[in-house]
């Protein structure tokens, strides 16, 4: 039996102000194509559909159309609520959509029925346990008792102790939302959502597998993670084989790094990057006074902008209390130099820090 695991498509996310929904629209009709291509006999999709519990009209439009295009193929679909989801709208209708091959977990209530799909090796049972406080989870997974004799497989959205997490993911501070993966260990194959990092997880039976989210949400996630969907084929009992298919996005997210003169001037890398989300971060040991605006005009698509010298101040000093007393202008140059290694401000930049300091004096001190 083969099968297509996916999770955390978060439709209705937005980045840096960014509407993604053609970059969802178009990676979602990339894994139809991947489906018409692998013809897996069932799709797996363990939670966070949307990208909030009250999604926007736009955003469940799309997921009926992905839904649509599913069903065409008739191929079973086994869908679960993720923490992101509210669990009443997801699970809204669950058996007439059972009946049509497109089997969604209802809220839980403290049981578990597998739903049987069978093959040339014979049966598989599929469980799906949506998302649970990781007490509730652990708890669930104790109780369910899967016949051994048969493949199972289970669709969860949880925190597995080990797994590496992206800058992307939300998670509990300390080990409170994890849960240990030996708990999977009844099933031949665990598709895992909650973690954006494509990532199999070592037990000492069975598969346990993230498939990570097909579009990258943070610039971390770009730099260094490769998206994909995860194909799975069951063999006979004991025999499971995992690979992957990578995603080409509409966009990617991309980095760049350098002076600004550098870079407002570089034509081949603007044109390099015309297709690209950026993340720009400057080098200049400065400010640049109305440097997003004119990034903006000489890249398309610049998400977000970044000072390499903010970013180490950040990390590695502190900012000392000195020149207690003083004018607005002069505490500001002295911050300044503080922050810069004892260099002062030029003409232009004492000019601007002025402005600023009048425009806060000016708001602050406004009457009704």
């Amino acid at each position: 039996m083969k099968l297509l695991h996916i999770s955390d498509l978060h439709i209705g996310k937005r980045i840096y102000g960014y509407d993604l929904e053609d970059d969802q629209r178009h990676i979602l009709k990339e894994i139809i194509s991947i489906i018409d291509v692998e013809k897996p006999d069932a799709v797996l999709i363990a939670g966070d559909i949307y990208d909030r519990a009250d999604p926007s009209a736009s955003a469940v439009r799309i997921f009926d159309d992905f839904l649509s295009m599913l069903a065409k193929r008739k191929t079973e679909v086994f869908i679960i609520y993720g923490n992101h989801d509210s669990g009443s709208r997801i699970a809204y209708g669950h058996d007439v959509f059972g009946a049509a091959g497109v089997h969604i977990s209802p809220v839980y209530d403290g049981n578990i029925e597998p739903v049987r799909i069978m093959d040339g090796y014979g049966p598989v049972d599929i469980y799906m346990l949506p998302y649970l406080r990781s007490a509730d989870a652990a708890e669930a997974l104790e109780k369910i008792s899967p016949d051994s004799s048969v493949r199972n497989v289970i669709l969860s959205h949880q925190f597995v102790t080990s797994a590496v997490l992206g800058e992307s993911e939300e998670m509990n501070v300390g080990a409170l939302d994890n849960i240990d993966g030996s708990l999977y260990g009844p099933f031949d194959y665990a598709a895992l959502g909650h973690i954006h990092m494509p990532q199999t997880i070592k037990t000492e039976s069975g598969i346990v597998r993230y498939s990570g989210s097909p579009l990258a949400y943070s610039f971390s996630e770009a730099d260094h993670i490769h998206k994909s969907v995860t194909m799975v084929a069951l063999g006979e009992k004991g025999a499971a084989d995992v690979s992957t298919v990578e995603l080409s996005p509409l966009h990617r997210m991309r980095t760049i790094k350098g002076l600004f003169g550098d870079l407002i001037s570089d034509r081949g890398l603007a044109e390099e990057c015309k297709n690209d989300y950026l993340r720009i971060i400057l080098t200049d040991t400065g400010g640049v006074m109305d440097a997003m605006s004119r990034l903006q005009t000489a890249f398309d698509n610049v998400m977000t902008l970044e000072y390499e010298y903010m970013r180490q101040q950040s990390e590695d000093t502190e900012i000392e209390e000195t020149h207690a007393e003083g004018s607005p202008d002069e505490l500001f140059d002295a911050l300044y130099e503080q922050q810069h290694d004892g260099e002062t401000m030029n003409d232009y930049q004492k000019e601007a820090a002025a402005e600023m300091i009048r425009e806060i004096w000016e708001d602050g001190n406004e009457t009704d």
